[in-house]
């Protein structure tokens, strides 16, 4: 049986979910059956869609209800310039450019598919003050091969995954902080 404290959490983080999604009804549905949820379309008109093995629930309530990266002190106002390093599918690009006006977020997504994702997400949404970098960011310039070990996968299944699928590596151009950063993809 639940405890007093998990219950009152799943009441709040339930009421935030119907203030700020606009299909809530679904997404709480398959929330409730633990089931996948594939599209996700807030009352501010951003909008996430997401390749089968994301789990869109667990990226939504880490970002925009728990906000863990916009604790006290990170706050992000208005003209603030904000750098989103591993940018995924732009479910924290999409939060920050929505908090306040004049906000420029910069991200950078080595995964292509991650990078396709994540420019259909911003253009749905209307995003213009978002800008990315299909790359990833180094200590030095050059090039890499990076590998994802399917953490999709290992926060839904459990066990990590020893053997890759050739799709789960890429071939990474990288840019180190002192690099310019020049858009390859601005909405």
């Amino acid at each position: 049986m639940p405890s007093l404290p998990r219950i009152t959490q799943r009441i709040t983080h339930d009421q935030k979910i119907i203030r700020l999604v606009r299909n809530w009804r679904e997404f709480l549905v398959a929330k409730l059956n633990r089931g996948d949820f594939k599209r996700l379309e807030l009352r501010n008109g951003v909008i996430f869609e997401t390749p089968d093995e994301m789990d869109l629930n667990f990226l939504f309530h880490e970002i925009w209800l728990d906000e863990i990266y916009g604790g006290k002190g990170y706050e992000i106002g208005p003209d603030d310039t904000v750098i989103d390093i591993g940018g995924n599918i732009g479910v924290f690009a999409a939060y920050a450019a929505s908090r306040a006006d004049e906000v420029k977020v910069y991200s950078f997504e080595p995964f292509p598919k991650n990078a396709e994702y994540f420019l259909s997400n911003m253009a749905k949404s209307g995003l213009s003050n978002v800008t990315l970098q299909n790359q990833a960011v180094a200590g030095q310039p050059g090039t890499r091969t990076l590998r994802d070990a399917n953490s999709w996968a290992a926060i839904r299944s459990g066990p990590t995954v020893t053997k890759m699928p050739p799709e789960s590596r890429c071939i990474a151009r990288h840019s180190t902080r002192s690099s310019r950063m020049q858009p390859s993809a601005t909405f």
